[in-house]
């Protein structure tokens, strides 16, 4: 074993990395990654389905399941132990937002320093690791830098001349219910020689939307079974991050009520609207039952939206996820005069984040590929592997599960 470990100094070896979205509410996808000379290959893609579960409880103990299988098969597939792991939290019972921290500096005229915000970031997380919204404990599993400000003016880079009283630090922080927290603690504790990392998926897509596309403004929607996850993102920073308790799996629990008709039926109704012919008295039901789910769908949304104030709703509306293939979701939040109440640009366009704009600038080999808008937030969290100082990212370090990596 220890031979094994010592191979991961040798810098002109191959290297390998684990790539996991646990933000979808159905299933888990699942990259094994090669590298070498800096061009990097997919060896290996998985897609494992997840029974759709209400309790948090059940649902880590399934999650946490798979991932330790996962983890065997590519350790068996790479031959050794990969030199990083990264797996991007999500979904039911995951959520993010944007905190803040502010520090008086003892010495204003004094240069700020990276480990002054590196600290600050530190003593909140250390103050933080367990919050309650709603009744319920949530602990924190990572945070991730937005923006750095000294008397409100924002920092690019540290400069000598970088200096002033008051030190403020946005950050997007994760929380996790209570379960699902333990299950990846458990990860890590089983895996001691695996770098494990966590990343918010909200954080992943927006970096990879303007890094990738050029991004400035955007909302971005990712359509997920059980929740809709939402981000606003200005001047290629997210601003806002929330979610909503509805997704894919309303369309279909109404059409199946609505139509007297199975739950399985009522899924192939729902993914295969719009080329799929009905008998003219349930298409006319289905499409009514369909349209109804989505303008509630997209009433949660500007509901939750509505809380913030201060925005302008971006003209450019990017959307992910499963529920992206549903026609009538994109059909309503362009057509339909949804966002009275917020201030918005007179035309809105609704583009599809698919995953091959991220693979194609990521990897060298698309065999097996990365394609469609399930696997977006897989490819965004394959393009964290290499983000550096330039790019939309991170520019300090991130807290995560309690400790630094």
């Amino acid at each position: 074993m220890a031979g094994l470990f010592s191979r991961l100094s040798d810098k002109n070896r191959k290297r390998h990395f684990i790539i996991v979205d646990l933000g979808s509410d159905s299933a888990v996808y699942s990259l094994l990654i090669d590298e070498k000379s800096g061009e990097s290959i997919v060896v290996r893609k998985q897609h494992h389905g997840l029974p759709l579960r209400e309790r948090e409880a059940d649902s880590a103990r399934v999650v946490g399941g798979r991932l330790h299988a996962l983890i065997f098969r590519y350790i068996r597939a790479a031959g050794r132990v990969p030199d990083r792991m990264v797996v991007g939290l999500g979904g039911k019972f995951e959520r993010s937002e944007i905190v803040s921290a502010s520090q008086i500096r003892e010495n204003p005229r004094g240069r700020v320093s990276a480990h002054e915000i590196t600290d600050l970031i530190g003593d909140f997380a250390k103050g933080n690791l367990i919050v309650q919204k709603e009744g319920t404990d949530w602990h924190l599993a990572g945070m991730a830098l937005i923006r750095a400000a000294v008397d409100g003016y924002p920092l690019g880079v540290l400069t000598p001349r970088t200096s002033g009283r008051t030190l403020t630090v946005n950050m997007l922080a994760t929380f996790l219910a209570a379960s699902q927290w333990r299950e990846l603690k458990k990860l890590r504790s089983s895996w001691g020689g695996l770098n494990i990392e966590f990343v918010a998926n909200q954080y992943a897509v927006a970096s990879a939307l303007v890094r990738c596309l050029g991004v400035k403004d955007a909302l971005v929607l990712k359509i997920g079974s059980l929740t809709t996850e939402v981000s606003l993102l200005e001047n290629e920073k997210i601003v806002f991050a929330g979610k909503v308790a509805s997704g894919g799996e309303e369309f279909t629990v109404s059409i199946a009520k609505n139509m007297a008709i199975s739950r399985s039926y009522a899924e192939r109704i729902k993914r295969q609207w719009g080329n799929v012919v009905l008998p003219a008295r349930s298409g006319e039901a289905a499409k009514e039952t369909i349209n109804s789910a989505a303008d509630r769908w997209i009433s949660a949304v500007a509901d939750l939206l509505r809380k913030e104030r201060s925005f302008i709703l971006p003209a450019s509306i990017f959307v992910l996820g499963g529920g992206a293939h549903l026609g009538a979701a994109a059909e309503t939040i362009g057509q339909k005069l949804w966002h009275t109440n917020l201030t918005f640009h007179e035309r809105l366009e609704v583009k599809k984040f698919s995953a091959e704009s991220i693979a194609s600038k990521v990897f060298r080999s698309l065999t097996p590929s990365l394609s469609g808008v399930e696997e977006t937030a897989l490819a965004a969290l394959a393009l964290t592997l290499e983000t550096s100082a330039g790019d939309a990212g991170p520019k300090l370090k991130n807290f995560y599960l309690g400790g630094e990596t």
